[in-house]
């Protein structure tokens, strides 16, 4: 019993250190009005804020992909939240 329960512990920690990373993006709008992806969202920009976004009824900044953080931008620009 004690050999399954390690097995499988080490299992579970095996497919855990095997899973991506998640990397948090946001879109960054600068005080003259650009915006682009941010990468670190641990740290805000220094002349800038992050644009919020609403996703069933909840607001957030985070994004989850650089896709994800690119789509936004382009949405961001389409608004006129920002130049670009």
């Amino acid at each position: 019993m004690k050999g399954l329960m390690f097995g499988l512990s080490a299992l579970a920690l095996g497919l855990a250190a095997t899973a991506p990373a998640r990397a948090d993006f946001a879109v960054a709008k600068f005080n003259d009005g650009w915006c682009r992806v941010w990468v670190d969202t641990a740290n805000k920009p220094a002349e800038g804020q992050f644009l919020l976004w609403r996703h069933n009824r909840h607001w957030h900044y985070k994004l989850s992909s650089w896709d994800s953080g690119d789509h936004h931008l382009h949405q961001a620009v389409a608004e006129h939240r920002c130049k670009g």
